[in-house]
This record gives C-alpha cells, structure tokens and sequence, in this order.
C-alpha cells in the first residue's frame, strides 16, 4: 500500500533517479544530448528542505517499499509554487494523489508551476486538473531567444474558484 509522507534523507537518491531518469524522457526536446544537460542540471537542483533549509522547499513522496513518485513546492504567502511533479511511471495516478495531497494540505491556495510547452504530455494534465495557461515565458537567465523556443514554459495556475 502506498502512502504519501514528507520527504526523508534516505529518500534523496531515489527522488533524483526519478527525477533524471523522467526529465530525459519527457524533456528530451531541451537539448540534442539530453543525458548530458539533465546530468549538469541535476547538480544544481535542490531536492528537499534539508539540503538547503533557507529555501523552505518541502518534498512529499508518494512511496511504498520504493519511491514511486514526489512533489517539490515552496508555501508562499497567497500561493503554492509547485518546483516539481515526476513520476516513475505514467497514468498510474501517482502524480494525480501528489497533486490532491498539496491541495488538501493548503486548501484555498493558488497553485502555480512552470511546463515546458514541448511537453505536451505535462501541459494536457494540468490542463485536465483545472491548471490554466497565464503566460509563456523563457526558461533560463530570462534572455529572450526565439531560436531556442525548446526552452520556452507555459506558467499555468490553479485556483479553487476558476475550477468551480
């Protein structure tokens, strides 16, 4: 039986092979060698609260004997920001209980979260649970370059009242 529960220490390894081994798949758009640029990437990414406490970034996962998928949000003041959303595997409904446990645990919050527009996978879920698109924006230092729209994301948000 799975259940969701903050992230753990011993959970870290898991947590990052998920999260590379799924952004080669579902991002693989980004660069021509996406191992390469998801293994660079994940250095510089911050998983949990315990290894950068400044950040107050919390991690669920969603587990039983192993991880089988997790969710990184920060709590705002009038919103959830939601950094991250993988899964092993796909339409098991893993990602769908991550997402309703953020909603319970912070009722009346607005959601938002950044999506690649080339993953088309990604933006087709959020849009089914309610997510709208706001705006597009560039992924990056924020240097606006219409030859690499790869790197380009939809913001999307989810608000209790737009989904009523």
């Amino acid at each position: 039986m799975c259940t969701i529960r903050k992230m753990e220490k011993e959970d870290l390894e898991q947590v990052k092979k998920i999260w590379y081994d799924r952004s080669i798949e579902v991002h693989r758009f980004v660069d021509s060698d996406p191992q390469k640029y998801w293994r660079v990437k994940i250095k510089a990414c911050k998983f949990s609260d315990f290894e950068n406490p400044q950040d107050e970034i919390e991690t669920y996962v969603y587990a039983n004997k192993s991880i089988r998928g997790f969710i990184k949000i920060k709590n705002c003041d009038q919103c959830i920001y939601i950094y991250e959303l993988f899964t092993k595997e796909s339409n098991k409904g893993f990602g769908s209980k991550l997402l309703e446990k953020v909603k319970k645990e912070y009722p009346g919050k607005t959601l938002f979260l950044d999506v690649y527009i080339h993953n088309l996978q990604g933006v087709n879920w959020y849009l089914q649970k309610n997510f709208v698109i706001k705006e597009v924006r560039q992924d990056g230092d924020g240097e606006f370059d219409i030859k690499n729209f790869n790197c380009f994301k939809y913001k999307m948000m989810y608000s209790e009242s737009l989904s009523q």
